[in-house]
């Protein structure tokens, strides 16, 4: 939700600037911010202002939605990542218990045999 206030706020600034050149928070409007957050929870008045801004640029809320994923992707990356080690890590585990597990088997044929091959000498 954050990304989406932040595209929206990024994608509708230029114009907004353009038809606001001498603004003043709160005094000659609404500040890009409030709008960005008016549109984001549904405010019809903001929504309509920051359609028309869009517009003006050519662009839709699915151009915000594009633009907030792009804002999103270093973060998703770095997790993207951080799983990718993690199976890593997992699969080198796995293949440690294989390991492990194979030396084991051959430690208890190998123990197997000797036992057998004793009690057959002894019981000649």
């Amino acid at each position: 939700m954050q990304a989406r206030l932040e595209a929206a706020a990024e994608l509708i600034r230029p114009a907004f600037k353009h038809a606001n050149p001498i603004h003043f928070d709160g005094v000659t409007g609404p500040s890009v911010d409030a709008l960005a957050t008016g549109w984001s929870i549904g405010e019809t008045s903001s929504q309509d202002q920051v359609n028309r801004y869009l517009q003006k640029r050519d662009l839709t809320s699915e151009d915000v939605t594009a633009h907030a994923f792009l804002l999103n992707l270093p973060s998703i990356e770095r997790v993207d990542r951080l799983a990718s080690l993690a199976d890593q890590r997992r699969d080198s585990l796995l293949r440690e218990i294989e390991r492990k597990r194979a030396n084991l088997a051959q430690q208890l044929r190998t123990v197997t045999a000797d036992v057998l091959n004793v009690e057959h000498i002894e019981t000649r």
